[in-house]
């Protein structure tokens, strides 16, 4: 399967994160939580659909069962770079769009190589 690209893999960790604050999503929330416009949100929110990680019900962004997992995923690494952009002094506002950035630009392997460093060096910043 062929991996989301990095604009994509935002648009469903912010899809995640709002569903989490609120029972709803819309659009509009997406495009000013990344401070898009909503032509941008639309097109691709219109991908997404296509790859069956969201559904859109009345307007409602909701995520599939397949983009729930794979959004799992993104967080469980955002997460992950936050925490540990968070123990190397980064502001909370830097560490969350470095974080951001970095899940968008990293795949699964070099998340599990990085990971495996530092458990093998005892490095506790990833995990």
């Amino acid at each position: 399967m062929k991996e989301l690209s990095s604009s994509l893999k935002k648009y469903l960790l912010v899809i995640y994160e709002l569903s989490q604050k609120n029972s709803e999503v819309y659009r509009i929330d997406i495009a000013v939580a990344l401070g898009y416009s909503k032509a941008s949100v639309t097109s691709a929110i219109s991908r997404l659909i296509d790859l069956q990680y969201i559904l859109d019900d009345h307007k409602k962004i909701i995520l599939t069962s397949k983009g729930y997992e794979e959004t799992k995923k993104i967080d469980t690494y955002y997460q992950t770079f936050y925490k540990m952009l968070r123990k190397h002094e980064f502001s909370v506002y830097e560490a969350r769009n470095y974080a951001l950035e970095m899940v968008c630009i990293t795949d699964h392997n070099f998340f599990i190589k990085l990971n495996d460093y530092h458990h093998k060096n005892h490095i506790d910043t990833i995990e």
